[in-house]
């Protein structure tokens, strides 16, 4: 095979893309973040698409010839790459789901490829005749034919059928995450919202220029490098992005926190509970539990017991309980506009930054700026 500028070119291209793919897959395999069975299947994705690449690179750059029996072996792989999206963000939602015997369905499309489609009689014949094909592909002009045009097709409506499925849980799952703990939800599904859009963006787009490069007359091997191209800009994005900011496809679910609420079990509490309302003793950051005893005329030991027993928290935390509440309420305010969050966190009865900030995300799930970020998201 003759080298020219436009093999070298498109070499390049497939070997660093593919490369690129491998290091996703590696990084998200070994990640620690988020669930781990979810993740392997994203990292089964970029796996496929990181053996295409390399596929490609070897017809590209000529090594076919030398090993012809590993020309266009992986075609059919492209056909599990929606299921593998699918499960990726089903899993997620769903960690405890267990895989049932019809889930294999979801590999009908490959299994056609091979078998029903001619896939593996090509992989079964002699390297002279992989050789003629190859050379013939090279210099064919690309053609949507019935059976591309179908299989296209059929390809965007199993992804839509996916996408409408992953939709409707994900509405299911922020909902249930917002009964217990409003607003947390609100990160995580963005995230999840945004790889579902660039997913769907890219697939769309490769359709679409799959049918404009059909009325061209070009030829197919062209054609293949202007896919790989824009495959290839993606995953060194996706790889330069997730090295730099690891949580964007690999990130933690939101644990659900039931919010603790103060019953009203005993008349002494309920009053006590009015008392921390109306009074707010918590607003003096060195309060202590002989201090509240003695404010509200309660022997210490019964204080703490109470406490514990019916409201099921350390005294420490009850007291901090009401503070997190005042400081809620203190940000909705107008007239607290201009304060910093620490300014008003030491308003509202803490003594620290360091205290304040580890109290808050052991209360609530979320550092005060998250928290504070996504309410101003939430109501716009």
């Amino acid at each position: 095979m003759e080298y020219t500028l436009y093999n070298i070119f498109a070499s390049a291209i497939t070997a660093t893309g593919a490369f690129a793919s491998l290091l996703l897959a590696v990084s998200i395999f070994r990640s620690k973040k988020g669930i781990r069975k979810s993740n392997m299947f994203l990292a089964g994705i970029f796996l496929i698409m990181s053996i295409r690449m390399l596929d490609n690179f070897i017809v590209y750059s000529g090594l076919y010839a030398k090993i012809p029996h590993s020309i266009f072996f992986t075609y059919p792989f492209s056909f599990v790459i929606d299921p593998l999206f699918f499960f990726y963000v089903l899993i997620f939602l769903k960690p405890k789901r267990t895989f049932k015997w019809y889930d294999l369905f979801h590999l009908s499309l490959f299994v056609y490829l091979w078998w029903g489609g001619g896939h593996l009689d090509f992989m079964l014949s002699p390297s002279s005749y992989k050789l003629s094909r190859v050379n013939d592909f090279m210099s064919l002009t690309f053609s949507m034919k019935s059976i591309g045009v179908i299989l296209v097709t059929l390809k965007l409506f199993v992804l839509v059928g996916y996408i409408t499925y992953i939709s409707v849980l994900l509405k299911k799952e922020k909902n249930n995450i917002r009964l217990l703990s409003p607003n947390t939800s609100l990160n995580y599904t963005s995230k999840l919202y945004n790889i579902i859009y660039i997913y769907v963006g890219i697939a769309i787009f490769s359709t679409v220029l799959l049918f404009f490069l059909h009325f061209l007359n070009i030829r197919i091997i062209y054609v293949e490098l202007a896919i790989f191209l824009q495959n290839s800009i993606l995953l060194i994005s996706l790889a330069v992005w997730h090295s730099n900011k690891s949580e964007i496809l690999v990130f933690e679910k939101p644990k659900k926190i039931k919010t603790k609420r103060i019953p009203e079990i005993s008349s002494q509490l309920f009053d006590l509970h009015s008392y921390m309302l109306n009074k707010k003793p918590f607003l003096n950051p060195d309060l202590k539990l002989t201090d509240l005893a003695g404010e509200i005329k309660m022997p210490v030991r019964k204080l703490s017991t109470k406490i514990n027993n019916e409201f099921e928290m350390s005294f420490y935390d009850f007291i901090n309980h009401y503070r997190i509440e005042e400081f809620k309420d203190m940000i909705n305010s107008k007239k607290n506009e201009q304060l910093t969050l620490l300014a008003i966190a030491l308003e509202a009865g803490f003594n620290s930054k360091s205290s304040f900030n580890r109290v808050f995300k052991n209360h609530t799930g979320q550092t005060p700026s998250q928290f504070v970020t996504l309410k101003k998201v939430s109501t716009l």
